[in-house]
């Protein structure tokens, strides 16, 4: 619940200062470089090293690794019948 609450925070906060522009206007880029280059890559490698050390790698993981390719046949399938 609480990530629900910290993501309505980042929102208003960013409304705010988009209203008030106290930024320039590339911040927003910056701001997308951070997150994608730095605390993405930070995230990820903090995540796999508990997972390696709780040794449920390969049961808990089929669901994340296998969502991409159900959507993708899903939506083959909705676009084959509506073509």
């Amino acid at each position: 619940m609480e990530n629900l609450v910290l993501i309505a925070v980042c929102l208003v906060a960013g409304l705010v200062l988009r209203k008030t522009r106290v930024l320039p206007e590339s911040s927003a880029k910056t701001l997308n470089h951070l997150i994608i280059y730095l605390s993405l890559p930070a995230m990820v490698l903090h995540y796999i090293h508990e997972l390696a050390h709780e040794g449920n790698v390969g049961r808990g993981m089929w669901m994340p690794v296998a969502m991409p390719w159900i959507f993708y046949i899903a939506a083959a399938a909705f676009l084959g019948v509506i073509a």
